[in-house]
Protein backbone atom coordinates (compact mmCIF):
# COMPACT_ATOMS: atom_id res chain seq x y z
CA UNK A 1 0.00 0.00 0.00
CA UNK A 2 1.37 3.44 -0.90
CA UNK A 3 1.99 5.77 2.11
CA UNK A 4 -1.05 8.14 3.01
CA UNK A 5 -3.08 5.56 1.67
CA UNK A 6 -6.25 3.79 3.44
CA UNK A 7 -6.76 0.14 2.61
CA UNK A 8 -10.07 -1.80 1.58
CA UNK A 9 -12.60 -1.35 4.37
CA UNK A 10 -14.16 -5.09 5.48
CA UNK A 11 -16.24 -5.54 8.12
CA UNK A 12 -14.27 -7.59 11.37
CA UNK A 13 -17.44 -8.38 13.34
CA UNK A 14 -21.12 -8.32 14.06
CA UNK A 15 -23.56 -9.58 16.77
CA UNK A 16 -26.01 -8.58 19.20
CA UNK A 17 -25.70 -6.90 22.25
CA UNK A 18 -28.61 -5.40 24.88
CA UNK A 19 -31.04 -6.11 21.94
CA UNK A 20 -29.31 -3.92 19.95
CA UNK A 21 -27.56 -4.97 16.67
CA UNK A 22 -23.82 -3.88 15.67
CA UNK A 23 -21.28 -4.38 12.70
CA UNK A 24 -17.74 -3.21 13.15
CA UNK A 25 -15.40 -2.62 10.08
CA UNK A 26 -11.47 -1.91 9.89
CA UNK A 27 -9.22 -0.09 7.53
CA UNK A 28 -5.31 0.36 7.62
CA UNK A 29 -4.56 3.43 7.38
CA UNK A 30 -0.79 4.29 6.47
CA UNK A 31 1.11 7.60 6.45
CA UNK A 32 4.72 7.04 5.56
CA UNK A 33 6.19 4.61 8.01
CA UNK A 34 3.24 5.19 10.52
CA UNK A 35 0.40 2.27 9.87
CA UNK A 36 -2.67 2.28 12.21
CA UNK A 37 -5.68 0.43 11.71
CA UNK A 38 -9.10 2.87 11.85
CA UNK A 39 -12.08 1.46 12.90
CA UNK A 40 -15.56 2.16 12.76
CA UNK A 41 -18.61 0.60 15.08
CA UNK A 42 -22.27 0.81 13.14
CA UNK A 43 -25.81 0.64 15.08
CA UNK A 44 -29.61 1.58 14.15
CA UNK A 45 -28.62 4.52 16.04
CA UNK A 46 -25.42 6.00 14.59
CA UNK A 47 -21.83 5.01 14.88
CA UNK A 48 -18.57 5.97 15.39
CA UNK A 49 -15.06 5.57 15.05
CA UNK A 50 -11.69 6.71 13.50
CA UNK A 51 -11.63 6.73 9.87
CA UNK A 52 -7.95 7.71 7.70
CA UNK A 53 -8.78 10.84 6.46
CA UNK A 54 -10.07 12.49 9.18
CA UNK A 55 -6.47 11.54 10.69
CA UNK A 56 -4.67 12.79 7.64
CA UNK A 57 -6.71 16.08 7.00
CA UNK A 58 -8.55 17.22 10.75
CA UNK A 59 -6.41 19.95 12.55
CA UNK A 60 -5.53 18.63 16.04
CA UNK A 61 -5.59 15.10 14.83
CA UNK A 62 -2.71 13.29 13.09
CA UNK A 63 -1.69 9.59 12.08
CA UNK A 64 0.72 9.28 15.37
CA UNK A 65 -2.59 9.78 17.25
CA UNK A 66 -4.80 7.51 15.50
CA UNK A 67 -2.25 4.66 15.57
CA UNK A 68 -2.15 5.18 19.72
CA UNK A 69 -5.77 5.03 19.88
CA UNK A 70 -7.00 1.62 19.70
CA UNK A 71 -10.18 1.98 21.82
CA UNK A 72 -12.97 4.28 20.95
CA UNK A 73 -16.88 4.82 22.36
CA UNK A 74 -19.64 6.22 21.30
CA UNK A 75 -22.75 6.77 23.49
CA UNK A 76 -26.36 5.80 21.43
CA UNK A 77 -29.12 7.91 22.96
CA UNK A 78 -31.26 5.69 20.17
CA UNK A 79 -30.86 2.70 22.75
CA UNK A 80 -28.98 4.61 26.00
CA UNK A 81 -25.88 2.00 25.61
CA UNK A 82 -22.07 3.07 25.41
CA UNK A 83 -19.89 1.23 23.37
CA UNK A 84 -16.64 0.67 23.73
CA UNK A 85 -14.49 -1.39 21.13
CA UNK A 86 -11.21 -1.91 19.76
CA UNK A 87 -8.21 -3.68 17.94
CA UNK A 88 -5.97 -5.77 20.53
CA UNK A 89 -2.09 -7.61 19.36
CA UNK A 90 -2.56 -11.26 18.39
CA UNK A 91 -1.78 -12.46 21.71
CA UNK A 92 -5.00 -10.72 23.73
CA UNK A 93 -7.86 -13.04 25.03
CA UNK A 94 -10.06 -10.79 27.28
CA UNK A 95 -10.11 -7.40 28.05
CA UNK A 96 -11.36 -5.32 31.03
CA UNK A 97 -13.12 -2.83 30.62
CA UNK A 98 -13.99 -0.09 33.40
CA UNK A 99 -16.40 2.66 33.55
CA UNK A 100 -18.47 4.87 35.41
CA UNK A 101 -21.48 6.85 34.84
CA UNK A 102 -21.52 10.58 33.45
CA UNK A 103 -21.47 12.86 35.99
CA UNK A 104 -19.46 10.33 38.32
CA UNK A 105 -20.64 7.48 40.33
CA UNK A 106 -19.13 4.00 41.39
CA UNK A 107 -16.49 2.11 38.32
CA UNK A 108 -17.88 -1.16 37.57
CA UNK A 109 -15.54 -3.51 34.93
CA UNK A 110 -16.57 -5.87 32.33
CA UNK A 111 -14.76 -8.52 31.30
CA UNK A 112 -14.99 -10.04 28.01
CA UNK A 113 -13.41 -12.29 25.61
CA UNK A 114 -12.18 -11.22 22.20
CA UNK A 115 -12.52 -12.15 19.11
CA UNK A 116 -10.13 -13.30 15.86
CA UNK A 117 -10.48 -11.31 12.71
CA UNK A 118 -11.74 -13.86 10.16
CA UNK A 119 -8.33 -14.62 8.18
CA UNK A 120 -10.16 -13.67 4.55
CA UNK A 121 -10.67 -10.37 6.54
CA UNK A 122 -7.23 -9.96 7.67
CA UNK A 123 -5.98 -10.61 3.52
CA UNK A 124 -8.74 -8.67 2.17
CA UNK A 125 -8.15 -5.46 4.62
CA UNK A 126 -4.44 -6.01 4.74
CA UNK A 127 -4.73 -5.66 8.37
CA UNK A 128 -2.10 -7.06 10.47
CA UNK A 129 -2.28 -10.54 10.84
CA UNK A 130 -3.89 -11.92 13.71
CA UNK A 131 -5.60 -8.79 14.69
CA UNK A 132 -8.14 -9.36 17.29
CA UNK A 133 -10.97 -7.07 18.34
CA UNK A 134 -13.60 -6.42 21.06
CA UNK A 135 -16.92 -5.14 21.04
CA UNK A 136 -18.89 -4.23 24.73
CA UNK A 137 -22.14 -2.44 24.77
CA UNK A 138 -22.28 -0.74 28.56
CA UNK A 139 -26.09 0.03 29.79
CA UNK A 140 -26.32 3.94 29.65
CA UNK A 141 -24.28 6.51 29.46
CA UNK A 142 -20.67 5.90 30.44
CA UNK A 143 -17.02 7.53 30.57
CA UNK A 144 -14.78 4.33 29.70
CA UNK A 145 -11.75 5.44 32.14
CA UNK A 146 -9.01 2.25 31.09
CA UNK A 147 -9.33 -0.97 29.58
CA UNK A 148 -6.61 -3.66 30.24
CA UNK A 149 -5.80 -6.61 27.74
CA UNK A 150 -4.57 -9.94 28.55
CA UNK A 151 -3.21 -12.68 27.15
CA UNK A 152 -4.83 -16.14 28.15
CA UNK A 153 -2.55 -17.21 31.16
CA UNK A 154 -4.01 -13.47 32.52
CA UNK A 155 -0.70 -11.49 31.59
CA UNK A 156 -0.76 -7.57 30.76
CA UNK A 157 -0.35 -6.95 27.24
CA UNK A 158 -1.33 -3.61 27.05
CA UNK A 159 -3.33 -1.28 28.89
CA UNK A 160 -5.56 1.92 27.45
CA UNK A 161 -6.79 5.23 28.64
CA UNK A 162 -8.73 7.33 27.42
CA UNK A 163 -8.24 5.42 24.22
CA UNK A 164 -4.24 5.44 23.92
CA UNK A 165 -2.98 2.71 24.44
CA UNK A 166 0.17 1.44 25.83
CA UNK A 167 2.40 -2.34 25.52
Amino acid sequence: MAPGTSGTPVYVGAGTQRDVAWRLSATVCRYGTIEAVGLFLSVPGGGAGARCDVAARSPGASPAALAARRVQTYYDPASNVTWAFGTLPAGARAVEVTSRPYGGGTPSTERIATTAIDDQAIEQGHLPAGLRAFVVALPGGRDVAHVRASDGTGARLMTCEDGRCDR
